[in-house]
């Protein structure tokens, strides 16, 4: 009897761990993907600000040139 335990506590311990670690794998893929929406946005409002601020200027000192 002892025998069995044994090898279920090996066994709930195993599953234990398996459960673990994927929770971890999930854990590390929801914090990449908001890395990466977090950058995909500093990005697009970099470009809009670069965009509303380039355009203006470019604008000005073309009438201003012709």
């Amino acid at each position: 009897m002892g025998h069995t335990t044994t090898i279920n506590i090996i066994i709930i311990i195993i599953i234990m761990i398996i459960i673990i670690i994927i929770i971890i794998i999930i854990i590390i893929i929801i914090i990449i993907i908001i890395i990466i929406v977090i950058i995909v946005i500093i990005v697009v409002i970099v470009i809009i600000i670069i965009i509303v601020i380039i355009v203006p200027v470019v604008v000005i000192v073309g009438f201003n040139v012709f």
